[in-house]
């Protein structure tokens, strides 16, 4: 439960023109602290009526393969509808020196990486079309669930709304070259 004064925080932000705040879910395949009250949080911010904007991290390393993949996203996709934030986005896993999580993962870190650290590319993948259906399929759950009932039912899209422009142009950029590497083999 939230207590007094986290209460009293929200409602100053509300006031004082917040209408939509970032929570960070993380990693769905792993228990965090500060994710324990995320559903309280979730439930008291849409009922004083400010958005939730959830951000998820993807560790392309523990989601090789398809039956990973799929326990992944689908345990990602039950918290979208239950959580039934305003706005979604996905981040690949991006370690930074100096953080425990540079010292688990500079191995798979090189100089040419770097262009990559932009959280959208799964650069810690080296093999190219493991990484393309990678990316590709962090895009394509966040569109099922922008497309999905549960949310058309929370927020209707206008039609020049920059979160609905924003996406069409990725589905339009993704979809044929999701097409084309569908059934080469890594």
């Amino acid at each position: 439960a939230l207590d007094k004064g986290d209460t009293v925080k929200v409602e100053y932000m509300k006031e004082n023109g917040v209408y939509m705040i970032c929570l960070g879910l993380e990693n769905i395949n792993t228990e965090y602290k500060k994710n324990v009250n995320i559903d309280n949080a979730v439930k008291y911010l849409k009922d004083v009526g400010i958005y939730v904007y959830l951000s998820f991290i993807v560790n392309p390393l523990e989601i090789i393969g398809k039956e990973e993949g799929e326990a992944f996203y689908s345990r990602l996709m039950d918290r979208f509808f239950e959580l039934k934030p305003e706005m979604v986005t996905g981040n690949f896993l991006m370690p930074f020196k100096g953080t425990g999580l540079w010292d688990k993962y500079y191995a798979y870190v090189d100089e040419d990486d770097y262009k990559y650290y932009d959280s959208k590319s799964a650069f810690l993948i080296k093999n190219k079309v493991v990484r393309s259906k990678m990316e590709f399929f962090m895009f394509y759950y966040q569109w099922l669930y922008y497309n999905s009932s549960v949310y058309n039912e929370m927020r209707k899209f206008a039609i020049n709304d920059t979160l609905h422009l924003r996406f069409v142009e990725l589905y339009d950029k993704f979809k044929p070259q999701y097409e084309r590497m569908w059934n080469v083999r890594a």
